[in-house]
């Protein structure tokens, strides 16, 4: 059974670059726009990996993190264009697993989004112990 990723991001552009270069790596891929929908697929799918922006426009993408982080141990790659370094931080302290800043002209037509992208993903994979503690997330 392939893993399961689930890629949050608000910017369409973005989910139609990642989603089809995952799926070619044999991946599983989930999308979701808002934090709402990233917290209620995440109870629901149960994903392997979580690529998660930032800037939502609901929930933060760092409270997104905090909810994860609350009830499961599912691996969460911070792919965000927030440059400062106190975002990272804050990512970072509060669960997640790694970062990594884009820009919009890495998801446009003439880039295919961030090259190392999928071998972060691998990385992320290998974690071990990384399953839901409880079942799920609460609303």
């Amino acid at each position: 059974m392939p893993a399961k990723v689930l890629i949050v991001d608000d910017e369409p552009s973005i989910l139609a670059t990642m989603a089809p270069l995952l799926r070619s790596r044999g991946y599983e891929v989930l999308t979701a726009m808002s934090g709402r929908a990233a917290v209620e697929s995440i109870d629901r799918d149960k994903p392997d990996l979580i690529v998660l922006d930032l800037g939502l426009p609901d929930i933060d993408g760092i409270e997104v993190c905090r909810m994860v982080r609350e009830h499961c141990a599912t691996p969460i790659v911070v792919l965000s264009a927030r440059g400062a370094e106190g975002d990272k931080v804050r990512a970072l302290d509060i669960g997640a697993d790694d970062h990594r800043r884009h820009q919009a002209a890495d998801f446009d037509d003439e880039h295919d989004g961030i090259p190392d992208l999928p071998a972060r993903i691998e990385l992320g994979e290998g974690v071990d112990g990384r399953l839901p503690q409880d079942g799920g997330i609460p609303e």
